[in-house]
């Protein structure tokens, strides 16, 4: 599993969690990460691929027409940790890495099928997480914040017809 939050771009703020051993990044709609197709334009529609490895997971351009980037640099292909940025299109939608789960096996080779002692690695917990809105959330509380203004406009307009 990794974890990404999009920290640039039409979608910044968005948390996904996939679990996946092939993950799509592009403007095509049918991309498992898809970018907005209209503003996020340094993005390619195939734009880049992250492939699950036995460390973790591995991010590979796709000869995208503005290139690939992490943490600044230029890439055709990069093994990814937690904290990296995986750019777009320099100064196209950005992705942060957040949290890998590295793939364990259930047994050893040569085990009887019994379960091996390696218990797979949890996720960072208390103040290591980042504290992301849902962007719904804040539409929400905006939109909360518009009604309440609304009414007292329509109070004050009531009360100047009275007066």
């Amino acid at each position: 599993m990794i974890k990404l939050t999009q920290v640039h771009g039409a979608h910044a703020g968005r948390v996904l969690e996939l679990d996946a051993d092939q993950i799509t990044l592009g403007r095509l709609p049918e991309s498992d990460v898809p970018f907005d197709p209209f503003a996020d334009r340094d993005a390619s529609g195939q734009h880049a691929v992250l492939q699950r490895t036995s460390t973790g997971y591995r991010v590979t351009d796709r000869e995208s027409r503005n290139g690939t980037w992490v943490n600044g640099q230029r890439i055709s292909q990069a093994e990814l940790k937690v904290g990296d940025e995986i750019e777009c299109g320099y100064g196209g939608p950005r992705l942060r890495v957040d949290y890998i789960q590295r793939r364990t096996p259930l047994h050893e080779p040569g085990d009887s099928f019994l379960p091996s002692n390696k218990v797979p690695v949890a996720p960072p917990t208390g103040e290591n997480l980042p504290t992301v809105r849902d962007p719904k959330e804040n539409s929400m509380l905006f939109l909360g914040i518009v009604l309440v203004l609304l009414g007292a406009v329509g109070v004050i307009a009531a009360l100047a017809v009275l007066l």
